[in-house]
């Protein structure tokens, strides 16, 4: 039977997501100052992957070395791999079409962050098989992570690979921090996340890009608001449905810039909409697929 998603996590990637999408200018709402920051929401999707990377590593410890890491990183990767592959194709129809705006710079556009995480997931798993002792291995992932996150805050560093290192190794360390153990752990874990949750909003909405927000939000707010949604471990299906299109919304935002790029459509609240379309069909065709593949007849 497949384990319930935790609603409270879900619920927090499609914030994420939602705000990256106000972030590039996708909105049903014209964008003003708020939210000013999406490239902190990004990261908390890193952080994220970060949080369930011992708990994915740990099933494969007994497999050969080099095929547990292509399992590993394909287990990653193969929830992302169909809405990937459709976005690229897109894409790459364009971007050898045309050679000018932001596909001549990055073929991957928005996609960047799946190939930038893969890559750091498959980074930190070495660290992880060389280093046995997990003591050891959460000082030098502590270390990697504070260079890195100093890095970020130097121009020239500014880079998605420096900010998944960062992000997935504070992730790492966060997931380990025991759970609270008291009558009333639940309702207070709920209570503090609603709590992070408000602050969270009010900081993206009242505070600057690049200024306090940034560390305030990667170093305390993401982290602790992570920790104690863990702790809730509430589940609601329905929720779950529509929180499920959380990466279709951050990555059909490829497709509508391709199409924004090309002047084929540029209304802002109209790209929205295709991308909530685009993310709500994949969510549908996907789940349709499961329960064909539950009940063939």
């Amino acid at each position: 039977m497949e384990k319930q998603r935790n609603t409270c996590i879900e619920l927090l990637r499609l914030f994420a997501a939602l705000w990256v999408m106000y972030y590039h200018g996708y909105s049903l709402i014209e964008r003003g100052s708020m939210f000013s920051n999406g490239r902190i929401a990004v990261d908390f999707f890193f952080l994220l992957s970060g949080f369930f990377f011992l708990k994915s590593a740990i099933k494969l410890d007994d497999k050969p070395f080099f095929k547990n890491l292509f399992t590993f990183i394909w287990k990653r990767f193969k929830p992302l791999a169909i809405t990937f592959g459709i976005c690229m194709i897109f894409v790459l129809i364009f971007y050898y079409q045309h050679y000018e705006g932001f596909l001549y710079v990055d073929p991957f556009g928005y996609l960047w962050f799946v190939p930038h995480l893969m890559i750091v997931l498959a980074l930190y798993y070495v660290l992880r098989k060389l280093i046995k002792r997990n003591i050891v291995f959460n000082i030098v992932v502590a270390i990697i992570s504070m260079l890195c996150f100093v890095a970020l805050f130097i121009p020239l560093t500014d880079y998605g690979i420096f900010r998944g290192i960062a992000s997935v190794g504070l992730g790492i360390l966060i997931s380990q921090i025991p759970k609270l153990e008291f009558s009333q752990a639940k309702l207070f874990s709920m209570l503090m996340y609603i709590l992070l949750f408000l602050a969270i909003t009010i900081v993206a909405i009242i505070a600057p890009a690049h200024t306090i927000q940034d560390p305030l939000c990667l170093l305390v707010l993401f982290p602790a608001i992570l920790y104690f949604a863990n702790q809730v471990e509430w589940g609601c299906k329905p929720l779950n449905l529509v929180c499920s299109v959380s990466f279709g919304l951050y990555a059909y935002q490829t497709v509508a810039r391709v199409l924004e790029d090309n002047s084929i459509i540029t209304s802002g609240s109209s790209l929205a909409l295709i991308v909530i379309i685009l993310a709500a069909l994949d969510v549908c065709i996907k789940h349709l697929v499961k329960l064909l593949k539950k009940h063939p007849n």
